[in-house]
């Protein structure tokens, strides 16, 4: 609702106190004098400024007024309480009124800034609070909020003004896990007691209206229901799911095969995941799942339903052949494929929840969460392990020295590149990027520059906030096998399904820095590390160099095996060297002083005593220069189908020697301490020399 004063007239009201301590803060009211001096003075006057100078009121005091009264707070800007509230979402609970701005044209220029708002009831729980704004008939998150003033009121500092404003807190919910198990495996140990249901891909549609495929076997006193899922991906089984659809008799026979092999052994209920439907059928396709899920519901079983993700364009959702509602009504379980391009996912996936939200009953809504990691080039995005991933980022190249040889010589600077994280070489290094809430790295190949996404379970919180946000059903993990090679995400899935609340937590900065070592030598690694500078014994002999990346939880190492030849040292040849005459012996006399005084011998020093081996000179390792983050190339927005169960084949050479890691210290935005992180060592590989 709009509380607008019309046009051209303005009420005026007196300064007396309302509902808000502190709500609007002029950057730009500050003494201008600090501006004459120099750069390290103007940052700390802007600091005590910042720290000491009181915000403007808005409006204080005893929260008495009336719906709709406004009062002026600042800038121009007017606020007064909302007469009606827009229904929350389950889980959310309103701490404070809902307050309807009016924000002039130019206040955000100003540099006006909302911050505090008084609370209904003072609490000293400051556990999910946060401001948000009705917008476009949904409750959007702003900023997390602090608790001000002894627990009476909420702080937080907001990037624009919305036309609503209202403190709320996000209460525990109860969410289901739902995990996909490629067919004959067995599941992941580490997610035993968290799933509600397991859907072994196990069989595809035939042209005839009949299925083919094995089933898993799989322990019935899991705790987890099983919903054998039936997939048509591409290729003969897609154009099997049209012909049928297209045909009422096959559609008939299709829905009997299914409800029969639900009814053939400890099956509760079937996973329908058909990808490819042709629009020509979308009509056909949704009065399939009607009556599917009706002959289930007889005996008690379910169905679940994945649905590809829906093109979004210039705000608008065009499904395709899929109608959602329809869909949406008959089915009990609908899984949404996620987005795999991560610089789009967080602003794409929050327009299609927001679409499906309104047309599908969010309960039965479940987001697609994956273990793999993603990378984008030229061609489009694909799939990664986590090993994959990482191995990316710690590849090296040997410069052995200045000489124009190969060989590396014990006592020779050697400089070492990690190829696609060194700043020289055109990468970005390993960082945290708060714009895809994923650990990332840039890297140029001949001719593009590519952007690996490292899923992990800290982006994995991240994305399950949205769950939270739209107050789903829970997530379906895309692969819950043992030994998938996803990176282990079930602490983050365990949080929100066991816990209620999706746990928000950021890498340490230092533990996103490459660490070299080296077997013997002298090692030194400069600024972010994405280089190394090695000088080996002069004896020469086999030694290991070794380039540790890390995600933040996890580090990956890589070893180097280097044959150095030994320092070359001249053997001296010395001269015959001259024997010392002999002392006469002295006569008695009756002076006791000897004849003969024996004149000095000199010891010539030999002439092939060899020269002192020169020190190589030094070559510092070019400090990496920071570099603006390179945008990346526009691709295509048609990136491969993801298949919600398909595992990418592990690189051979990869071993993993993963031991348990030390979880960092829990909080939302602060960075926790350096903490020590499990390792995984990939083989040895021969290194690339360069003269």
């Amino acid at each position: 609702m709009n509380r607008r004063p019309p046009p051209g007239r303005r009420r005026e009201f007196s300064e007396e106190g309302g509902p808000f301590d502190r709500l609007v803060r002029s950057r730009f009211e500050r003494d201008p004098a600090p501006l004459i001096i120099g750069g390290t003075i103007i940052f700390l006057a802007i600091l005590i400024l910042i720290l000491f100078l009181p915000p403007l009121s808005l409006l204080g005091g005893d929260g008495d007024e009336g719906t709709g009264r406004l009062t002026e707070v600042g800038c121009d800007i007017t606020a007064g309480r909302a007469d009606q509230v827009p229904d929350l979402p389950e889980g959310l609970v309103a701490l404070s009124p809902l307050y309807e701005l009016d924000v002039p044209a130019g206040a955000e220029e100003q540099g006006c800034r909302l911050t505090t708002i008084s609370l209904d009831t003072p609490t000293q729980d400051p556990s999910n609070l946060a401001f948000y704004t009705y917008r476009d008939g949904t409750w959007v998150r702003l900023a997390a909020a602090i608790l001000a003033d002894d627990g009476a009121a909420a702080d937080a500092e907001l990037e624009e003004i919305p036309d609503n404003l209202v403190v709320l807190r996000l209460a525990a919910a109860t969410y289901l896990a739902l995990g996909s198990l490629p067919s004959g495996s067995s599941v992941n140990p580490a997610v035993e007691g968290l799933l509600s249901i397991v859907s072994p891909v196990d069989y595809v549609p035939t042209s005839d209206g009949s299925i083919v495929g094995t089933a898993t076997s799989l322990a019935t006193d899991e705790g987890f229901d099983i919903h054998p899922t039936i997939v048509a991906l591409e290729d003969d089984a897609a154009r099997a799911v049209n012909t049928i659809l297209g045909d009422s008799s096959l559609t008939s026979s299709h829905i009997e095969a299914i409800v029969s092999l639900s009814e053939s052994g400890d099956i509760q209920g079937i996973g329908i995941d058909y990808r490819q439907v042709d629009a020509l059928v979308s009509s056909e396709f949704s009065q399939f799942i009607a009556d599917l899920a009706q002959e289930l519901h007889k005996t008690g079983r379910k169905l679940s339903i994945t649905l590809p993700l829906p093109t979004v364009r210039d705000g608008s959702i065009d499904t395709g052949a899929y109608d959602w509602e329809r869909l949406g009504n008959a089915a009990d379980y609908v899984k949404i494929l996620p987005e795999s391009d991560q610089s789009l996912y967080r602003n794409r996936m929050f327009q299609v929840l927001r679409y499906a939200t309104r047309i599908v009953e969010p309960a039965k809504i479940f987001l697609v969460i994956s273990p793999f990691s993603h990378e984008k080039g030229k061609e489009g995005v694909q799939t990664l392990t986590f090993l994959q991933a990482m191995g990316i980022a710690n590849v090296m190249t040997v410069v052995p020295g200045p000489e124009d040889s190969l060989d590396i010589v014990g006592g020779r600077q050697v400089i070492i590149t990690g190829d696609n994280i060194h700043r020289g070489t055109g990468g970005s290094g390993i960082k945290w990027s708060d714009e895809t809430a994923t650990v990332t790295f840039s890297y140029r190949t001949d001719d593009e520059t590519r952007t690996v996404w490292v899923e992990n379970v800290l982006s994995v919180g991240f994305k399950l906030e949205l769950v939270q946000a739209f107050r789903l059903g829970g997530i379906a993990m895309e692969d819950v096998s043992e030994g998938s090679g996803g990176a282990d995400i079930w602490a983050a899935a365990d949080s929100l399904v066991r816990g209620g609340l999706a746990h928000l937590e950021r890498p340490n900065p230092d533990n996103l820095r490459p660490e070299w070592t080296a077997s013997g030598g002298t090692l030194e690694a400069p600024g972010t590390g994405g280089a190394a500078t090695w000088i080996p014994p002069e004896e020469g002999g086999t030694y290991e160099i070794s380039l540790i990346v890390s995600d933040g939880v996890t580090r990956v190492g890589r070893r180097l095996t280097l044959e150095v030849e030994a320092t070359a040292t001249p053997t001296p040849t010395p001269e015959e060297t001259a024997v010392p005459e002999e002392t006469p012996t002295p006569e008695e006399t009756e002076t006791p002083t000897p004849e003969a005084t024996p004149e000095e011998t000199e010891t010539p020093t030999p002439e092939g005593t060899p020269e002192g081996t020169p020190t190589p000179e030094e070559t510092a390792v070019p400090e990496e220069t920071p570099t603006p983050e390179e945008t990346e190339t526009a691709t295509p927005e048609a990136t491969p189908d993801e298949t919600e169960t398909a595992t990418p084949e592990a690189t051979p050479d990869e071993t993993e020697t993963a031991t348990p890691e030390a979880t960092p210290d829990e909080t939302e935005t602060a960075t926790p301490e350096a903490t020590e992180t499990a390792t995984e060592t990939l083989e040895e590989e021969t290194p690339t020399a360069t003269p």
